[in-house]
């Protein structure tokens, strides 16, 4: 009988240790860059937890990209830079970052270096 008391109050309290609510909203926008595609999730509150993915149209391998630091600089744009990668040679640059959008924009603008090259988007949700 224990045994059963002890197994339902576990069964009731797991839920409440395994749930974690968001501090975020994450809004989602698609672009294409150099015939890529370009995924931008919006972590709208938390903007260190926003994340980019670039996907080749050809090998479909897909990159992701996180933030530099966990917020925009002072002209308001926030530096994805590639997981894993020490070399730093392709990394995004998105414009008109802020901690927290009243209303997520329509549009981001933001451009694509890679190889000392600059490629400028516009992504839409």
């Amino acid at each position: 009988m224990k045994l059963l008391k002890l197994l339902l109050l576990a069964g009731v309290l797991s839920p409440a240790f395994g749930y974690a609510q968001k501090a975020y909203e994450a809004v989602k926008y698609t672009g294409k860059v150099q015939n890529m595609a370009v995924r931008f999730i919006l972590a709208n509150g938390y903007l260190g937890a926003s994340e980019v993915k670039l996907t080749d149209g050809k090998t479909h391998k897909t990159a992701s990209f996180m933030p530099e630091y966990g917020y925009a600089d002072d002209n308001k744009n926030l530096t994805f830079y590639r997981q894993n990668d020490a070399t730093k040679t392709a990394y995004f640059a998105i414009s008109g970052m802020e901690e927290l959008f009243e209303t997520p924009p329509v549009k981001i603008k933001g451009i694509y270096y890679i190889k000392e090259k600059a490629y400028r988007f516009v992504l839409k949700r």
